[in-house]
């Protein structure tokens, strides 16, 4: 249903005034004309290891155990929090030809995937740096 602007019925998106704003803004945007841009920045080293730091440290064991080696996770596989909160122990499996220093993960990835092709088998490897073994973690949940 069209927008009435008289009545204030109807879909607004579909408003010719209300696209010709936004078609507006987008332009300047892009030429950066508009509002500075909000984008996220990078994770820097600094902050991923103090993060880290902090969560061993906690006196809560959830957060010392688990959120750490989750965070580790994520950062290993440079995924986003949702798809590495579908990680199932199945998708586990052993990295034959180094059986010793990591083991082979599969990730359900949720966006921009529509084959399974698409999102394929990575490989997880530990660290010599506890900050950043994923492995520790890993073996912390008796995965």
């Amino acid at each position: 249903m069209q927008w009435n602007e008289l009545a204030y019925v109807g879909n607004p998106t579909r408003s010719q005034v209300v696209n010709k704003l936004i078609t507006t803004m987008r332009r300047k945007e892009t030429a950066r004309l508009g509002k500075p841009s909000e984008a996220r920045r990078a994770l820097y080293v600094s902050e991923f290891e103090q993060a880290i730091e902090m969560m061993e440290n906690s006196d809560d064991v959830e957060v010392a155990c688990f959120l750490s080696a989750f965070f580790r996770f994520q950062y290993h596989l440079i995924a986003r929090i949702d798809d590495s909160a579908k990680f199932w122990h199945p998708d586990n499996k052993v990295y034959h030809q180094y059986p010793q220093y990591g083991i082979i993960v599969k990730l359900c990835w949720s966006r921009n995937v529509m084959e399974e092709r698409d999102a394929p088998d990575q490989v997880l490897m530990g660290a010599n740096d506890w900050r950043y073994c994923p492995l520790v973690g890993l073996l912390g949940e008796g995965i």
